[in-house]
């Protein structure tokens, strides 16, 4: 007779669909790397650390959110800051949008409240290395709207 962890109830499912968004965002964000080249910088840095930051974390979404969270704006921002050339693509989108609603989903209210400074701080160093963003007001803007997350969880 072996001796096992316990499972929760629905562990096996929600690790399976944790999984399926990881390989989905990874292929998403790769395909745009390899095939669109929207995302600029070398391929070391794109093709294997990136995804390693901003995707394969969500596996962990449900138990470390917070930390999941600040790993994906890590990823984010550190593709944006060596290249000078931020992202502009559904892969990356998509991780912080996942990362975030997993936050307000799976945390307290603390770490909801934690996580604002890391999307805003995220944001404005994304922003502050993208090209098509010129003035500050563009950066506020931009940086802004995409915070309005934590109310809705």
């Amino acid at each position: 007779m072996g001796i096992g962890v316990r499972r929760p109830a629905g562990r096996p499912a929600s690790l399976a669909f944790d999984a399926a968004i990881v390989v989905a965002l990874t292929a998403l964000y790769q395909w745009q790397v390899w095939t669109m080249g929207t995302v600029a910088g070398p391929r070391w840095l794109t093709t294997l650390v990136v995804p390693l930051l901003i995707d394969l974390p969500l596996l962990w979404r449900r138990t470390v959110p917070l930390l999941v969270l600040t790993l994906v704006f890590v990823g984010i921002d550190l593709q944006a800051v060596v290249t000078g050339n931020a992202a502009e693509s559904l892969g990356t989108f998509g991780s912080a949008l996942v990362a975030a609603y997993s936050v307000t989903r799976y945390g307290d209210r603390r770490r909801g409240l934690l996580a604002i400074p890391i999307v805003l701080v995220g944001a404005v160093v994304h922003d502050l290395e993208d090209p098509e963003v010129r003035t500050s007001s563009q950066i506020q803007g931009r940086s802004c709207s995409g915070s309005s997350w934590w109310r809705r969880g």
